[in-house]
């Protein structure tokens, strides 16, 4: 090959390396003009009234009667019975359909005022949609709890409200508890460069993302959840076990039971990586007669960090909540006649 030659062939090499570059620079600069753009905004300044209250981390402090302090930064307040939202009896007014929601911290509402939970917002909805109906709906959600646990706790203080219908809010993490095996490690899937290139934080999730949902690499997120919902026999046959005695809990008050799948707030389009575990809760369910709800498909097609709480926090915010609390009213309103007595909505 000639000098001549070689040097033309490397010069292309090199413009078209140059031109790649180039390109790379332009995104990287565009990215960075529009990198706020998908941030959550920041928080409020607290209210005077609420500065001096501690933050409420503990399961024990959460669920002690008139507990008062805060969660994810905003006002949290518990009953007399030791749950959020406003004071309820335990004996069931005259003509009165009662709800009662069960679940961790996305149902109790971490980091969004009790007003803006989609247990508050569905009783609100439902008394607009059903003018003349009396409807309470009974936030029984306690942030950590998992699946096993909650079900224990609904059959020891829950029950005892008589409520007509068990909503319970199943998060991607219920199965966290007893067997679970843990295996996810973030320092192993980090993206080259993400620390330094707004590029590649934001390719860097989309890879992870179609690798999630194809072929997931040992020590990620979706790895883990898939060798436990998939490959744990204990923990599934433990699992089976608590929607047996939630169904079993429900029965001897003779309450219908929905579940409502709160989407993860992560990859919200086509890569969604979570749709096969949401399946197989939603199979387990409708196997034991419990109706599913799922909200995801209300949130595809937005920034996942348009419904966080913060930008370290993807618990939902107050457009979250909405967006369940709207798709768990259009469930309740298809359920079976037997879920709903006579003159409940009417």
């Amino acid at each position: 090959m000639s000098s001549s030659l070689r040097r033309s062939r490397v010069g292309v090499v090199a413009l078209a390396l140059g031109s790649f570059l180039a390109v790379l620079l332009l995104l990287e600069v565009a990215l960075r003009l529009s990198q706020g753009a998908e941030e959550p905004p920041p928080p409020p300044e607290l209210p005077p009234e609420w500065e001096g209250l501690t933050e409420l981390v503990r399961l024990r402090d959460l669920s002690q009667p008139h507990a008062r302090g805060l969660t994810g930064g905003v006002l949290y307040e518990a009953n007399s019975h030791g749950f959020r939202g406003p004071e309820r009896s335990v004996a069931k007014p005259p003509a009165t359909y009662r709800i009662a929601v069960i679940g961790d911290s996305v149902t109790m509402g971490w980091g969004v005022l009790e007003e803006e939970t989609y247990a508050a917002l569905v009783e609100g909805l439902l008394a607009e949609r059903h003018p003349g109906s009396s409807i309470e709906v009974l936030n029984l959600g306690l942030a950590g709890l998992p699946l096993q646990v909650l079900v224990t706790r609904f059959r020891h203080h829950g029950l005892r409200f008589a409520p007509d219908l068990v909503v319970y809010g199943f998060t991607i993490n219920d199965l966290e508890g007893r067997f679970y095996r843990r295996s996810f490690d973030p320092t192993r899937i980090r993206f080259p460069l993400q620390e330094s290139s707004q590029l590649a934080r934001t390719v860097g999730p989309r890879w992870a993302a179609l690798r999630d949902r194809f072929w997931p690499a040992p020590g990620s997120y979706v790895w883990e959840l898939d060798n436990n919902f998939f490959h744990n026999p204990p923990l599934w046959a433990a699992t089976l076990r608590s929607l047996d005695r939630l169904a079993e809990a429900a029965e001897s008050v003779g309450a219908c039971v929905v579940v409502l799948l709160h989407p993860s707030l992560h990859t919200l389009d086509r890569l969604h990586p979570f749709g096969r575990h949401y399946r197989a809760i939603r199979e387990a369910a409708e196997d034991r007669g419990f109706p599913v709800v799922q909200p995801l498909p209300g949130f595809l097609g937005h920034s996942a960090r348009e419904f966080w709480i913060a930008s370290h926090d993807p618990h939902p915010n107050a457009l979250g909540h909405r967006l369940l609390a709207e798709a768990l009213v259009e469930g309740l309103e298809s359920l079976p006649a037997r879920c709903w007595p006579p003159g409940a909505l009417p």
